[in-house]
């Protein structure tokens, strides 16, 4: 009897989690105006008025993207636009294709390409390469006033510039990042990732990250759009250079210098496909939540809290259900059998993953795997833990990174 009552208590957790998850979700998702309204603007007649426009592409061993990348750059809808490659001593083929495209893109565009490797140190040694010393290095070569950076594994959709610019204009912003869809070629990589967005999505402050006087701040490094006198007056990537989330740390650091700017997690304005398998997709989401804990200085109890909900909302159910399925479970929760209600919150599990899968624009078939992506997930916050609090390191495209705790 007493197994009965504690099996019945932990499904009736199970099942109040996931209805409280779904409820917050949809109270949140009601706060993304700002989305909607990227979305609907209208494109002006006449784009020579708006100003021209640097776009800075860091590239380190980006073969398998770099080409789709550019092209996607080139073919953006706006007319006065520089581009500038920034290779970050790759060794595949990177340099290769990158020239290939200048030579035969005959699209009229100021399209470069610049190689780290003969700058002399700093003061700062230690950040000669590495993405912030890319990306900074990129911004020191342009003449646009704005600057636009985006990641080589990232494809540009036409109308996404004129639409960012318009919008950072109606809302007189010195800075502007979103969110793009993620495609992961491998199923488990992407498994794991559909349930990483939402938890990212229910655990993170969206609405005190663009509040002027709230400390949060975040950017996607993926698509960041800054205005260039107010990106070199805050000292841009080479002030968060120590930082291994440099987007964030920019961003942390651009709000305390009162640039406004505003973020807007749900957007369709590129595509992004930054990891090609589930080792890849582990490790990366490994350093994001890493470096984005350390940057909200999230304690330790809150990646406890965060697989803990994790394990009651997609783990728990199928061993409910599987308990039913064996004859172990037995009991009523307020007259409903145990296995009922066990089987009632893997179907509602299932069910609102295949809403967020038509929302991000992925096929539905596999929303049948979510307990198997929870499974992940834990996995992947326990990683997470290890890397902040355990090695203080993460390791980022062959090199090890420090976590870090502060910003500038």
């Amino acid at each position: 009897m007493r197994a009965d009552l504690g099996l019945g208590i932990a499904v009736a957790v199970g099942m109040v989690m996931t209805l409280a998850m779904i409820i917050c979700f949809v109270a949140r998702s009601r706060g993304l105006e700002n989305g909607r309204e990227f979305r609907d603007l209208r494109r002006p007649p006449d784009l020579m008025g708006y100003p021209p426009v640097t776009v800075v592409v860091p590239a380190r061993n980006a073969a398998a993207h770099v080409g789709a990348c550019l092209k996607s750059v080139l073919a953006l809808d706006y007319p006065r636009l520089e581009i500038i490659v920034v290779d970050d001593l790759s060794t595949d083929r990177t340099v290769e294709l990158t020239r290939e495209v200048i030579v035969g893109s005959g699209s009229g565009r100021d399209i470069r390409l610049s190689l780290l490797g003969d700058e002399q140190p700093d003061d700062r040694v230690e950040w000669v390469y590495g993405k912030s010393r890319a990306l900074w290095h990129g911004a020191g070569l342009a003449r646009g006033d704005w600057l636009l950076f985006v990641d080589a594994d990232t494809r540009q959709k036409p109308d996404t510039l004129w639409r960012a610019l318009s919008f950072v204009r109606s809302h007189d912003l010195k800075a502007l990042s979103m969110t793009g869809v993620s495609i992961i070629p491998n199923l488990w990589g992407e498994v794991l990732e559909s349930v990483v967005y939402p938890a990212i999505f229910l655990v993170f402050p969206w609405r005190r990250i663009n509040e002027p006087g709230s400390p949060d701040a975040w950017m996607n490094g993926q698509f960041i759009l800054y205005e260039r006198t107010a990106y070199l007056a805050v000292g841009g990537h080479r002030a968060v250079a120590a930082s291994a989330g440099e987007d964030t740390a920019l961003a942390i650091l651009s709000k305390r210098n009162g640039v406004r700017s505003l973020f807007l997690p749900v957007t369709s304005a590129y595509e992004s496909r930054d990891f090609d398998d589930l080792g890849q997709t582990f490790r990366g989401w490994t350093r994001r939540l890493a470096s984005g804990g350390a940057m909200f200085r999230l304690p330790r109890r809150s990646y406890v809290l965060q697989a803990g909900a994790l394990f009651f909302v997609g783990v728990w159910p199928v061993i409910t259900a599987a308990a039913g399925l064996l004859g172990v479970a037995n009991g009523t929760v307020i007259g409903v059998d145990l296995r009922l209600w066990a089987w009632a919150q893997l179907v509602l599990v299932v069910v609102f993953q295949a809403i967020l899968r038509a929302v991000m624009k992925r096929s539905l078939w596999p929303s049948v795997l979510a307990p198997v992506g929870s499974a992940f997930g834990i996995g992947l916050i326990a990683a997470a833990y290890r890397a902040r609090f355990i090695t203080k390191s993460v390791e980022s495209r062959g090199r090890r990174l420090p976590v870090n705790d502060h910003v500038g």
